[in-house]
């Protein structure tokens, strides 16, 4: 069995909406990931493989090219998932968690 962004897409919904800040941070991430997956296989019919070197940037970087505006949100949620992974203090608001988790939404919607 094969995992596809949508299980991480899924899980990512669920944690992000727990009361319990270690879940809602990991659900930010998995939100991400799912995302960043989705993009990579939107770009593909163009050709588009990632590099192993700075991926994340690469998928924005091309995203830019063709849906700007999508890459822009892409980008901000790239930012959440960083807040919510590397800074640990002040704690994830729940206004960064419900940003978090609308444009994941948004974009998944635009992307799959």
């Amino acid at each position: 069995m094969t995992f596809t962004e949508d299980k991480f897409y899924n899980l990512g919904l669920v944690l992000a909406r727990s009361p319990r800040e270690a879940r809602r941070r990991t659900g930010v991430g998995r939100l991400y990931y799912s995302i960043h997956w989705a993009a990579r296989h939107f770009l593909a019919p163009s050709g588009f493989v990632a590099p192993t070197f700075q991926a994340h940037k690469a998928v924005i970087h091309e995203l830019r090219k063709s849906h700007p505006g999508l890459a822009d949100q892409v980008k901000d949620l790239r930012r959440l998932r960083e807040r919510a992974d590397y800074e640990l203090s002040p704690s994830l608001t729940t206004t960064e968690r419900d940003d978090a988790v609308a444009i994941a939404s948004f974009l998944w919607g635009r992307l799959r």
